[in-house]
């Protein structure tokens, strides 16, 4: 006896595009679900450094205006005042570990400062 094969509904090529299609289509639904976390990433990266390239002009203006600071005492300290404000909060972790060490203690430059402003650019870099 010979066995007639029963002939498929589809078409083997219709099959296979089909698998493909459904494969193409699951990637896209998996690359829209992780476009958002994607697109808040990158949003959270440029905001800071935006805030890194803000901080850095800070504390360069407040290195200028250190030495304006001395020979005036008008708009120039309060602005010098308003970067120290600004950029001690960055400062003062650097300052606290170089006391504890005693680095720099007899050097006429304000080292911590400068460590700070380094790791600023460091950091600025490194995204």
């Amino acid at each position: 006896m010979h066995k007639k094969s029963v002939p498929s509904i589809l078409p083997r090529q219709i099959v296979e595009k089909a698998r493909n299609w459904v494969t193409v289509f699951s990637l896209h639904l998996f690359l829209e679900e992780i476009a958002l976390p994607t697109q808040i990433l990158y949003f959270l990266i440029n905001l800071i450094r935006v805030t890194l390239t803000v901080l850095e002009i800070a504390m360069l203006l407040r290195a200028i205006l250190s030495w304006i600071v001395m020979a005036s005492e008008g708009g120039a300290a309060r602005l010098y005042g308003f970067f120290t404000l600004i950029t001690e909060p960055i400062v003062l972790p650097f300052r606290k570990i170089f006391d504890h060490f005693g680095w720099g203690e007899d050097l006429p430059i304000d080292l911590p400062f400068m460590a700070a402003y380094m790791a600023i650019i460091l950091v600025s870099l490194l995204l």
